[in-house]
């Protein structure tokens, strides 16, 4: 079954701003946090959705890492990409999102879009 990957970076070392962010976007309040020596990890499985997202406090990576997986189709990924830069933009954080659909293997079987 296919399925649509995204990954991106949310621009900001401040880990509850995004786990907040992260939880309003997917009403969910059971995201796993797990603070590591060189930075954290936020995690959520849902139903249909699978986000990750970690920051670094190693040289070259401060800003988060974001990534997952949906069952959803690309119109309704843009949308909710859109909607997670809206949410990131209101708090005046910036933040980029690429997404592609993947065959069962991980392999890209459509265009990589973007949402800027």
């Amino acid at each position: 079954m296919n399925r649509t990957s995204f990954y991106g970076e949310i621009y900001t070392t401040d880990s509850e701003i995004v786990r907040s962010t992260l939880a309003e976007w997917l009403h969910a309040d059971d995201l796993k946090t797990r603070v590591k020596i060189f930075g954290e990890h936020i995690v959520y499985e849902g139903d249909n959705i699978y986000v990750f997202a970690e920051n670094s406090t190693q040289p070259g990576q401060r800003n988060f890492l974001f990534q997952g997986h949906t069952g959803a189709g690309l119109d309704e990924t843009r949308q909710k990409l859109e909607q997670l830069r809206d949410l990131f933009k209101a708090r005046n954080i910036k933040s980029d999102f690429d997404y592609v659909v993947v065959n069962e293997s991980g392999e890209e079987i459509s265009e990589e879009f973007q949402v800027r």
